[in-house]
């Protein structure tokens, strides 16, 4: 008869029962939160370094690019020079347009 708890007891044990299990449901609440959080940083850094190749390979395309355009505006300007050179043969000194 001594084991037995009195209804305050009981109470007491009850409510401390009820904040263990809700700490317990927290922890493994928070826990999993932190976890999905950790993940998706996680994918955000692969996608950030995917993002810096991107832009290394956008760079390296627009180097050739410029590259490849001003070889074309030497060569057209190396044509013009040659019909210019060759008009003046033919037909004497052309006058400049006026600025």
């Amino acid at each position: 008869m001594g084991n037995r708890l009195t209804d305050g007891e009981k109470v007491v044990v009850s409510v401390f029962v009820a904040v263990l299990a809700g700490c317990v449901a927290g922890l493994f609440f928070v826990g999993g939160a932190i976890l999905d959080m950790k993940d998706a940083i996680t994918d955000v850094k692969v996608s950030l370094v995917e993002v810096q190749r991107d832009i290394a390979d956008l760079r390296e395309d627009l180097d050739g690019f410029r590259a490849e355009v001003s070889d074309r505006f030497d060569g057209i300007e190396a044509r013009l020079s040659a019909v210019e050179t060759a008009i003046e043969t033919h037909h004497g000194s052309l006058s400049r347009p006026a600025n």
